[in-house]
């Protein structure tokens, strides 16, 4: 007796299923699947910094919770351009910092920790974010 999965189909079934996927999207996205045209990938190696900042860019607008996302991608999309290596670092440590903790020192609800030494800190706080006329 052929064992089954939760959505029914045998390990048989879904591998050959998995197999025909693999396949069509081969051919409809060679680019994406072929080793050679790895070598064009769309970021340039000589300019790492620039990679860095859209890779915070993305960090910033996908951040876990809508308000959060919000603030801190548009706090991004406004300064990002203009940091240094160091702001840039000081930038990172603070998207490690939680959403809630973050979210409440925006809006004033708690103040942030006495030993919390993050310069960028001060001007993310500072931000006056507008929302767009979408």
């Amino acid at each position: 007796m052929p064992v089954r999965r939760p959505c029914g189909l045998s390990i048989k079934g879904a591998h050959a299923i998995s197999v025909l996927h693999a396949k069509t999207m081969r051919k409809a996205m060679p680019a994406m699947t072929d080793p050679a045209s790895a070598k064009t990938a769309p970021l340039d190696p000589e300019h790492p910094i620039s990679v860095r900042k859209r890779r915070l860019k993305y960090r910033s607008w996908k951040r876990g919770t809508k308000e959060m996302d919000l603030l801190m991608g548009s706090f991004a999309d406004a300064h990002i351009d203009a940091m240094s290596e160091d702001e840039l670092d000081q930038f990172e440590a603070l998207l490690r910092e939680s959403d809630p903790d973050l979210y409440s020192w925006y809006m004033k609800n708690s103040e942030p920790p006495a030993d919390h030494a993050n310069p960028m800190l001060p001007r993310f706080l500072a931000f006056s974010y507008q929302p767009d006329s979408r």
